[in-house]
């Protein structure tokens, strides 16, 4: 057995939405802005956990036909937050 310093980080748990395809491709497009370079569900899942999405945002996985807000994506990300008047729209 390896001691402690010298075992490897832990994997990050995936959102259920993430795992279930983890090695297709998201991207993320913030209000106003273009989407981003395609990332990993591992990026994704480092996103989400470190706060820095704020539920207006729209995802979309390589797999699937129209960009989705965040906040519908994840909601468990956004209790408590007030998304009244935003929409999604098709890309």
């Amino acid at each position: 057995m390896l001691p402690p310093a010298m075992l490897p980080p832990p994997m990050p748990t995936l959102h259920p939405v993430l795992a279930e395809m983890a090695d297709l491709e998201w991207r993320i497009a913030y209000p106003g802005g273009a989407p981003s370079e395609p990332v990993s569900a591992e990026s994704m899942q480092a996103w989400l956990d470190a706060r820095q999405a704020e539920g207006s945002e729209l995802v979309w996985r390589s797999d699937w036909p129209e960009w989705i807000p965040a906040r519908d994506v994840f909601p468990e990300h956004f209790t408590g937050l007030d998304f009244t008047g935003l929409d999604s729209f098709s890309g």
